[in-house]
């Protein structure tokens, strides 16, 4: 065994847990944790927000453009349609 280690919390094997190495792999984790906390409540949120603005944006812009492109280039006006006969209008008498 080690001497000088005060703080010794037990004993695995032929080595020994200290408290300073307790509080690493404690703040390590505490780390840990908090960076996956924030990944899932933050940056996910974050970047999906985004990915369905850029989509909506981009529908928009394609809109825009398929209007203008109507506005540039009108349909021609229907040719009408040929007449079989003659169409006469039909009125009722009372």
């Amino acid at each position: 065994m080690r001497r000088g280690i005060i703080f010794s919390l037990t004993v695995v094997g032929d080595r020994m847990l200290t408290f300073g190495i307790v509080m690493k792999y404690l703040f390590l984790g505490l780390a840990l944790y908090f960076l996956f906390r924030f990944i899932v409540r933050f940056v996910i949120p974050v970047a999906r927000v985004t990915r369905m603005a850029s989509s909506r944006m981009r529908e928009m812009q394609d809109q825009m453009n398929q209007m203008q492109q109507q506005s540039n280039n009108p349909n021609p006006a229907p040719k009408p349609k040929p007449v079989d006969g003659e169409y006469i209008d039909y009125e009722e008498v009372k």
